[in-house]
């Protein structure tokens, strides 16, 4: 215990702390609530973007659902046709069931596509802002450089006091 009360002061523990402290504090005021804003605010971007490829997917089911209907009124004039031919109306009834298909699959297709790209362009841009903001964030912390002499000191200081020991 006097060892250690030789090594280190009661007043250089109470400073530490207290530098410590002031440390928190400093990085939380400084760094903490102006990210944690940026990240809300982006959040709330990307909800928003979601929630338009949202309103993009429904735009798409509702075009779906309007072909679907006009699939079914082709059946319909289909059957009618039949007295006229039935092989005739068929085909007719086929190729636009089979035409309303496809403009509803690439209605679904564009939407899926729309709403895929703006997921991952807003996920690229959250991981592109964290990536800056890590970095902005270690520059602050390393402002000073360690320099040869700093190291040959605490080698020394090491070296004397044993290794460790």
């Amino acid at each position: 215990m006097r060892e250690f009360l030789e090594i280190f002061s009661v007043r250089d523990i109470l400073l530490h702390m207290l530098n410590v402290a002031v440390l928190f504090l400093a990085i939380r005021l400084w760094l903490y609530k102006p990210i944690r804003a940026f990240l809300d605010g982006r959040a709330e971007r990307v909800a928003a973007e979601l929630a338009a490829a949202g309103a993009k997917q429904k735009e798409a089911d509702g075009r779906l659902a309007r072909l679907d209907e006009e699939a079914r009124q082709a059946k319909i004039d289909a059957a009618q046709a039949v007295a006229g031919g039935v092989e005739q109306g068929q085909k007719a009834a086929g190729e636009i069931l089979e035409r309303a298909r496809a403009q509803a699959q690439a209605i679904v297709e564009q939407g899926r596509g729309e709403a895929e790209h703006l997921r991952l362009e807003a996920a690229e841009g959250v991981r592109a802002q964290a990536v800056n903001m890590a970095v902005e964030i270690a520059g602050k912390l390393l402002e000073r450089e360690v320099k040869r002499e700093d190291h040959q000191k605490i080698i020394g200081e090491f070296l004397t006091k044993g290794g460790g020991n």
